[in-house]
């Protein structure tokens, strides 16, 4: 929804549609999965809306980066899937990484 609107209100053109599909689908995963454990983590605390946006910025921005890269590689004209190849496996890297520490940890972090 959120990538029509993008479309509509900028004028934006994409060159490489299957670069920009697996960036949208990594970066949400990505972020679906980093914002879960950071919101396990802030659940049990009294000021959870500003500590949830304090605590959940240093971990999403490496994702962010990585996108804003990838949909760049997806934007440009005459652009290839190895243009965007290295952004597209480490958002991967990023994903298994932070869905890894979840499973890990998200039964120590949930008891206390």
């Amino acid at each position: 929804l959120v990538a029509l609107l993008y479309f509509l209100a900028l004028d934006f053109s994409v060159e490489n549609y299957l670069v920009f599909l697996l960036t949208l689908l990594l970066g949400s995963l990505a972020s679906a999965i980093t914002l879960t454990l950071i919101s396990a983590i802030v659940a049990g605390t009294a000021a959870r809306s500003g500590l949830f946006a304090v605590l959940s910025f240093p971990p999403i921005l490496p994702a962010i980066w990585l996108v804003v890269r990838a949909t760049k590689s997806a934007a440009l004209p005459e652009s290839t899937f190895s243009d965007a190849q290295s952004e597209l496996q480490l958002l991967l890297a990023y994903s298994v990484v932070m869905l890894t520490l979840s499973v890990m940890l998200f039964e120590y972090v949930w008891e206390e």
